[in-house]
């Protein structure tokens, strides 16, 4: 076997105790495999690949519920040998693939895996199980499942499973994206909530804008023009000719004797004429009434672990590296993009405004929290944004959008002048070092209204041009 490649154990779970794994599942096509039956023993001294043969959905389902359940084995590779419903495709690796794909999965999963062991020590929470099982699947998004019997019509299993049925998922799920644990994906659908349970059984139904009756129905009414009267055109009929009810006038032409008022609906508790109705909505699920209006919004996204999501998995602390760079004139990013925006419309109007932005990106930092620890690593930082304090002015500009990316907003300074703070940012990252000369490797790139031929009118697309380059430079 080369030296490169992950040794590994094929374990089989079957229903079947008498079953053996078939020709296509032979040891000549696979590295090698054990057959266990139905048990989730692995050794602890080699990485185990589950494999779910058999085609009962039942069993499937079951047998991936208990191993995303165990304390052990809830982020093991685990694959099916046929396919599952949509509810526990999220559950499992998909497919057995060939021995090749195989090893190469094998291999990237359990070097992601070596990240997390420094946070192993002790009890993990729900979160951490999450952590680790998205950080051994780079590519893993946690897909919202549409199930019409759920009580909010969404639902996503994976968060169920390492959540448990203490654990509410939607506030969970908020909890995470408050942590900047999960970030979005992609918005799915958007749908309207009850007030009271949060569930998404509703039901709307046209009320008497007067009483609130539910018994209306839509009638045709005529006006009198003599006496006022207004009712249903059935009480003018009188032997073939309309006849006002009220005052015994006959009614020849609609305009100048009568017309149809807009009130075309009637309610039969109130005899209220009206032209629309109210519209009330009922929940399925807590038979509560409300107004639609007061319905809660909720937006149904897929998910997947952030940059930060995925530093919290490998050193076990959710605090911010970052927030060491709040004390360079730091604002909020919606704040930046403003002001940078404004620069932009300023350079395109007037030739003499002249401004810069720097983008700094942080290439090692897992790296060196792997190897010199949390605390470390936050010194490092702490000591670098010292020197960038001491080097940009009260006027600078300092926000953050990505993990380990920080961008500078340098008013009237031109290509010259940030070319000059970016060789010294570069001696700052080599004067700021720790135990054993571990040193902050930072690419930079920049901007300048003075040098470029045609200024960006969009300031997210010009920084998302230049945060591109900066991880092209890595």
């Amino acid at each position: 076997m080369p030296d490169n490649q992950q040794d590994y154990l094929i374990i089989f779970l079957s229903p079947e105790p008498s079953r053996t794994p078939g020709e296509q599942w032979q040891s000549d096509r696979y590295q090698q495999f054990a057959y266990f039956n139905d048990s989730l023993a692995a050794p602890a001294d080699r990485p185990a690949v589950y494999v779910i043969d058999g085609k009962d959905p039942s069993y499937t389902k079951e047998t991936l519920q208990q191993l995303r359940s165990h304390p052990d084995h809830y982020a093991d590779l685990c694959f099916v040998s046929d396919p599952v419903g949509s509810s526990d495709d999220g559950l499992s690796d998909g497919k057995l693939p060939d021995p090749a794909s195989l090893q190469g999965t094998v291999t990237e999963s359990q070097q992601l895996n070596l990240l997390f062991k420094t946070i192993e020590d002790g009890q993990q929470t729900h979160e951490q199980w999450l952590m680790r099982f998205l950080l051994m699947r780079p590519n893993y998004v946690i897909k919202p499942l549409h199930q019409w019997s759920h009580a909010r019509r969404y639902r996503y299993p994976i968060l169920e499973v390492f959540g448990g049925p203490m654990i509410d998922t939607e506030g969970w799920l908020k909890r995470l994206v408050s942590q900047r644990i999960l970030q979005s994906v992609e918005l799915i659908d958007r749908q309207k909530e009850c007030t009271f349970c949060k569930s998404a059984q509703l039901s709307f139904i046209d009320v008497c804008p007067n009483c609130s009756h539910i018994d209306i129905n839509k009638q045709i009414s005529l006006h009198c023009f003599t006496c006022g009267n207004v009712a249903a055109q059935d009480n003018f009929m009188n032997n073939g000719v309309l006849v006002c009810p009220n005052c015994s006038t006959r009614l020849r032409h609609i305009g100048a004797d009568y017309d149809r008022p807009l009130e075309n609906y009637r309610c039969n508790s109130c005899t209220h004429y009206f032209i629309e109705g109210d519209v009330l909505c009922r929940c399925a699920i807590c038979e509560q009434t409300t107004s639609p209006a007061e319905l809660l919004q909720n937006d149904i996204r897929s998910w997947k672990l952030s940059d930060h999501g995925r530093l919290t998995a490998m050193h076990g602390n959710s605090d911010d590296l970052f927030d060491v760079f709040n004390q360079l004139n730091y604002v909020p990013y919606e704040l930046f993009i403003h002001d940078l925006n404004w620069l932009l419309i300023q350079a395109n109007r007037y030739e003499a405004t002249n401004f810069s932005v720097l983008g700094l990106y942080f290439t090692n930092i897992p790296e060196l929290i792997s190897e010199i620890g949390h605390q470390d690593v936050f010194q490092l930082l702490e000591g670098f944004s010292g020197h960038i304090r001491s080097l940009t002015r009260r006027t600078d500009l300092c926000a953050r959008a990505v993990e380990n990316t920080i961008w500078l907003l340098l008013p009237h300074t031109d290509y010259e002048g940030v070319k000059g703070l970016e060789s010294r940012i570069k001696v700052a990252a080599q004067l700021t070092q720790q135990q054993e000369d571990h040193l902050l490797v930072c690419e930079m790139v920049h901007f300048s209204s003075s040098e470029s031929s045609s200024v960006a009118e969009d300031a997210k697309l010009l920084l998302a041009q230049m945060q591109s380059d900066l991880i092209d430079a890595r």
